[in-house]
Formats: structure tokens, C-alpha cells, sequence
């Protein structure tokens, strides 16, 4: 075994025990909520950056992008790891920071949802979503013709898909959540329980054609979080299987899409490699690659980003294409151009076409920023955002428009960890919709909350 091999099992295990102290002591002191973004965001962080590298030397399997063989690929894999250590310890350190600050202490009044408002927005929110749908994906010819086309909407984005892609799925499935509250109280709780359930299933089903597989997991996030916070806390068991069984899904959903696009003869993907579930979960993000990408490609020449086109690209998010033709090429395919090109010339046979699907996680993206001293402000500032918002959260859980609003958005908070420039758009499209929405849907009367369980007793931060 080489010394870089070794560098980069000991450094895997290391970054790994990072990225899960904070959860295990949480655990251990009896403080664990299952539900606080701050967990799934560390352990998605964990998979790509930690077990993946180690994966990949353990099982004798290869990496992506560099040469398990080559010294000089090896000695940017190191760097990555060391990258990623120094960026989480200061996300755990934002992150203890952030619960000191008074602005976080905040308590709002005591509101509820009214269920006749609820109505009123489903009678005009609904049709807006089935027109999204049939926009999305109907207006090329019908579902073949979508499916045609599958791979490049896909990889290269399509004309206003954010705006459309938010109201044919995420914005389903808020009325979905909406519905279900309702049914806490309401006389007509099956009633509404039913039109709950047929919002969740339209969600689900437009999401899965989407796809995305990491769309999937913020939708179920949202049903299995209220429920725990505002119908019964769940068990650690009960939440335990329920992330199991999300992993095992978007897992398995991941092998059998790339089973499709290799039908399809869309992608290079050969339909008669056999990829095992256990390696699809492993090796499904090769974040660390991807971060060790940007660390080389910028110690060849490429610029540094410093925040400013993300931010107008954050900025302009609610801009359809269409209206504005000369709008900036998102930082995702820009991305896939300046860091990814040889890898696209080796799937595609061209880097001027469906340059995304490369995300280069929180790390990779704040290194391209402005280097080290980025990543070290970067992720200090998103662990302070992670803990004020959470905090936020525990001491206004009465205030039922203001907890779903967060809950809402924490869902898809995990996504910070792959790409921070996609999540940070959709939470600036997604918050003003809602604000409007759930605040019409307010009411003075409060809300029942759950039993006492767990999160009760948790405090938003490990002391």
C-alpha cells in the first residue's frame, strides 16, 4: 500500500469522525432531534467527501475522475480530504457560534392555520400546478416525447424549469402539507386527509419523472417532519426505518433511471453493466473527486468565481430564460464547462451541450469562490445559518405558519452539502411563494403541537 493510499483511508476516517461527532454526542446527551437539517446536511456531507474515498481503496474499486495508480491524482485526493477537514471543523464551529447569538432568541405570537383559507389557496393553487405539469412534461409530444428529450432537460436544464419544475412538484406537495395540518383539528378530517394524500402522490409521481432522485428526499422530509412535530413524535426506531427506507429508494430509484437513459441511447451509460445497489449508495456522489477537481484546475489557471455571478444567478432565479434571453449561463453548467470538460468530452463527445450534473458540494463550490480562507468563512457562515434557523424554529413551533415555513425549507437544507448554488435558488424562489401563500392561510387560533418526544427536550446546539 502506497503512502498516499494510506493518507487518504486514514484522512477518510478522520473527516468522517468530523462530520458524525456532533451527531453522536447530541445522541449520547439524550438531545438528538432526527429532524434538525443540521444532521442529514453533515451525513450527506459524510458520504461524499468521507466513505466514498474510502470505499472506492477498501473495495479495490477505481475513482471517476483521477488514476487510483498515479501519485500526482492521489496527491490531489489528499488535498481534497484536507480541504474538507478544515471546512467542516469550521461548520461545526459556525455552528456552536450561531446558538450565541440573541438575534436567534426571538419569539413570535401564537398563530395556527385556518383550514376554510387552506381551501381558497388549493382552489387557485391547483390549477396553477396542473398547468406546470402538463407544460413540463406533456407539451412535447405527450410523455414519449418528454422521455425523448429526457437526458438533455436533464443534464442542460430546459426554458423556465425552475419556475415551471416549482409548481409542478415542490409547490404540489406545500399543498399537500397544507391539507394534512388541517386534518389535525378539523371536523372533516378525512376529508382532507384524502386530499392530502392524492397531492403527495401527484408530487411524488411528477418528481420521479423529473429525475432527480435528491428532489425526492426533501418531499417525504416535509410529510414525516410534521407529522413528528405536530401530530405524534416519532421513536428513534420509527425514524430510523424511515430513512432507511428513503436510502433504499432514492438508491434504487438511481439504478433504475440510469437503466432508462441507457435504453434510451441518451448517455454513455452501457444498459448491460451491472451496478449493485450497495455500489450505487456508495459511489453515487463522488464529491471528493469533484473537490479535488476544482483544487486542480484552478492550480492550472482557472479563475476564481468570488460569489458575485452566483449571487446575481441567486438574484435573477425567478427570471424565466424566455423572458430574459441574454441571462448568464448557470453556475451549474459553468461549472461542468471549466472544471469537467474532459470527463464531458469522454460521455458526450462535446462540452458545448448538457454540461450539468455536476455538483461540487459545499466544499468544491466555496474553494472555486476564492480558495482556502473561502471555504473557512463559507462554511462558518452556513453552520450559522443552520443553528439560528433551527433555533429560530424550537422556540416558535407555536407559531404554525412561521414552523411550517422552516420546515419547508429545512427539508431541502441538506442539499447545501452537494450544490449550494442550486439549493440557495430554490430557497429564494420558494420562500416568497410561500410567505404569501402560508400567510393567507394564518389564523389567531394555535395549533395543537405533538406530545412530548425528543426534540422537546433537544436544544438546537451541542454544547
Amino acid at each position: 500500500m502506497s503512502t498516499w493510499i494510506a493518507l487518504i483511508l486514514v484522512l477518510s476516517v478522520a473527516l468522517f469522525c468530523l462530520c458524525v461527532y456532533q451527531l453522536a454526542d447530541d445522541w449520547m446527551r439524550n438531545k438528538f432531534d432526527a429532524f434538525n437539517p443540521k444532521n442529514f446536511f453533515l451525513a450527506y456531507l459524510a458520504l461524499q467527501l468521507a466513505i466514498y474515498p474510502f470505499y472506492v481503496i477498501v473495495s479495490g474499486g477505481s475513482f471517476r475522475i483521477f488514476d487510483n495508480g498515479s501519485e500526482a491524482d492521489l496527491k490531489w485526493i489528499v488535498a481534497a480530504l484536507i480541504l474538507s477537514c478544515v471546512g467542516v471543523f469550521s461548520f461545526q464551529f459556525g455552528y456552536f457560534f450561531g446558538g450565541r447569538i440573541n438575534f436567534f432568541n426571538q419569539s413570535f405570537a401564537n398563530r395556527g392555520i385556518d383550514a376554510e383559507r387552506v381551501a381558497a389557496v388549493l382552489f387557485f393553487g391547483l390549477p396553477v400546478s396542473l398547468v406546470s405539469i402538463y407544460y413540463a412534461y406533456f407539451r412535447l409530444g405527450g410523455l414519449g416525447g418528454y422521455f425523448e428529450s429526457f437526458v438533455e432537460v436533464r443534464y442542460g436544464g430546459s426554458t423556465g424549469g425552475a419556475f415551471i419544475g416549482f409548481f409542478a412538484t415542490s409547490f404540489v406537495a406545500y399543498l399537500g402539507v397544507l391539507s394534512f395540518i388541517c386534518s389535525v383539528r378539523s371536523p372533516s378530517r378525512r376529508t382532507w386527509l384524502r386530499v392530502s394524500a392524492a397531492l403527495h402522490v401527484l408530487a411524488l409521481v411528477t418528481t420521479l419523472m423529473t429525475g432527480f432522485r435528491i428532489l425526492l428526499g426533501p418531499m417525504l422530509l416535509i410529510i414525516v417532519s410534521s407529522y413528528h412535530y405536530y401530530i405524534r413524535s416519532l421513536r428513534r426506531v420509527e425514524v430510523m426505518l424511515f430513512l432507511l427506507s428513503l436510502t433504499t429508494l432514492m438508491t434504487a430509484y438511481g439504478v433504475i433511471r440510469s437503466r432508462v437513459e441507457a435504453h434510451l441511447s441518451l448517455s454513455g451509460i452501457n444498459e448491460n453493466d451491472q451496478v449493485s445497489i450497495i455500489d450505487s449508495f456508495f459511489t453515487r456522489s463522488p464529491g471528493i473527486e469533484l473537490v479535488a477537481q476544482t483544487m486542480k484546475k484552478i492550480d492550472e489557471g482557472e479563475d476564481f468565481a468570488y460569489f458575485v455571478a452566483g449571487a446575481w444567478e441567486a438574484l435573477t432565479i425567478i427570471v424565466p430564460r424566455n423572458w430574459w434571453t441574454e441571462k448568464p449561463t448557470p453556475q451549474s453548467l459553468l461549472f461542468g464547462e471549466r472544471f469537467m470538460s474532459y470527463e464531458l468530452f469522454l460521455r458526450d463527445g462535446t462540452v458545448t451541450t448538457n454540461t450539468g450534473g455536476h455538483s461540487p458540494t459545499a466544499i468544491g463550490f466555496c474553494y472555486w469562490q476564492g480558495g482556502w480562507w473561502f471555504v473557512i468563512l463559507g462554511m462558518f457562515i452556513l453552520g450559522i445559518a443552520f443553528s439560528g434557523s433551527y433555533r429560530l424554529f424550537v422556540m416558535n413551533r407555536h407559531n404554525q405558519p412561521f414552523a411550517l415555513v422552516y420546515i419547508i425549507i429545512a427539508s431541502g437544507m441538506f442539499k447545501f452539502a452537494e450544490a449550494p448554488q442550486d439549493t440557495v435558488n430554490g430557497i429564494l424562489l420558494t420562500v416568497p411563494i410561500l410567505i404569501v401563500f402560508i400567510s393567507f392561510c394564518s389564523s389567531k387560533n394555535p395549533m395543537r403541537i405533538a406530545a412530548s418526544g425528543s426534540h422537546r427536550r433537544a436544544y438546537p446546539l451541542s454544547n
